[in-house]
């Protein structure tokens, strides 16, 4: 959650609330060219952990005189006429008025996917759709084998890749709570002419267990999930309960049992990169070996109870059996879940950011827990918004 005094939390939740909404477009080195404060400003920002573009955007933006519309082909100016254009970044800021000034929190930082112009009788509309800084690797692929070699930390890897793609703005985890077996490869990494830039980071955040995204600010980031999972059970961040800081009118409750896995199928490549290596972990009765492990207990979710289900993965940063093997075992206790959501509509917080902490206490739903937060949007003239927390439960 992004950091605002007490004051901006009382006047978010107070029954009367002045809020504004700041445009400012920006050169690629997030250089400010010029404010937009215009009060009819519209639109929402959107935001999922589970896309690798975390935040998109949709503003309308009054064209007065046509000011924002790009003239006489001058589409490299850092004046007015090319405040919205492929080279630019424009920030989107929510402000609150506290003690009769406005303060703003970030709602991110985005480059512009498409720009529509409605014009009629002298009236004209500027409508701005937008994603994070994601979209540099959209199309960023390697012109070129690379290799990193073993012992070369996760972030030197990351920062390198991320850098070959034109992301300079970065900070990462450092990861302090891992020894260095635990933040450095252990075998040669490798990767193709061709490959996506933004595809290869995903995948190798998820073999390291590290989010990675662009936060509000347009800094490329990691987080370590292993500090993250640990957190569940910390103090919120936020608290969500009848009567209290939220239009509680309803909340949508689920739980689904489709992301249970029970058989894990890990395949890697050993150190000549030529024969496949292979790991298996199974939620069943059975004789384990130097390749296949099996839990051998009465599991409500193992292969005799609902079935073999499977779940593969295949890495090119596992190199051997033992490898393969550990972290099918781990992936498996992951899977063996079930997955909790809970759906409200509350008041605008527009501090929030993916997987905070937020508390949910609604009896009738028998509903008094944790979750993260997992999806939101942001509307920036409403006085409500929707929210979608999770939690993972372990089958017993």
């Amino acid at each position: 959650m992004y950091t605002v005094t007490p004051s901006f939390r009382d006047a978010l939740t107070a029954p009367i609330r002045d809020v504004t909404i700041r445009v400012t477009a920006l050169d690629a080195n997030f250089v400010p060219i010029a404010d937009i404060t215009d009060p009819t400003t519209e639109g929402s920002v959107y935001v999922d952990v589970d896309r690798a573009t975390r935040r998109t955007a949709q503003i309308r933006l009054i064209n007065k005189n046509g000011a924002y519309t790009p003239k006489g082909g001058d589409y490299t100016s850092l004046g007015t006429n090319a405040l919205f254009w492929w080279n630019k970044v424009f920030k989107i800021e929510y402000g609150v008025k506290v003690g009769g000034v406005y303060q703003y929190v970030p709602l991110g930082m985005f480059m512009v996917d498409k720009t529509e112009i409605l014009a009629e009788r002298g009236v004209s509309v500027l409508n701005i759709d937008g994603s994070d800084l994601w979209k540099r690797f959209s199309s960023s692929t390697f012109a070129a084998p690379v290799a990193y070699s073993k012992n070369t930390s996760y972030n030197t890897i990351i920062s390198a890749i991320a850098a070959s793609a034109g992301v300079s703005k970065i900070n990462l985890d450092p990861l302090a709570s891992r020894g260095t077996t635990e933040k450095t490869a252990q075998v040669p990494i490798f990767f193709e002419a061709d490959e996506n830039r933004g595809d290869v980071l995903k995948k190798l955040a998820a073999d390291w267990n590290l989010d990675i995204y662009f936060d509000v600010t347009g800094y490329l980031v990691t987080t370590d999930m292993n500090t993250v999972n640990a957190t569940l059970n910390a103090a919120p961040q936020w608290t969500f309960a009848p009567g209290r800081e939220a239009i509680f009118l309803n909340i949508s409750k689920s739980k689904s049992g489709d992301t249970i896995k029970n058989h894990i199928v890990v395949t890697g490549e050993n150190d000549d990169n030529i024969p496949v290596v292979r790991g298996e972990a199974i939620d069943d009765f059975g004789t384990s070996t130097s390749s296949v492990y099996y839990s051998n207990s009465y599991s409500t979710t193992s292969v005799d109870e609902i079935g073999d289900r499977v779940k593969h993965i295949t890495s090119t940063t596992l190199r051997t059996t033992a490898a393969c093997l550990d972290l099918a075992k781990a992936e498996l206790m992951k899977n063996r879940l079930v997955e909790e959501e809970i759906n409200l509509p509350t008041i605008v917080v527009p501090m929030f950011e993916g997987r905070d902490v937020i508390r949910i206490s609604e009896p009738d739903s028998d509903t008094d827990d944790n979750y993260f937060l997992s999806r939101f949007d942001i509307p920036m003239r409403s006085s409500s918004q929707q929210i979608s927390v999770k939690k993972i439960q372990e089958v017993s």
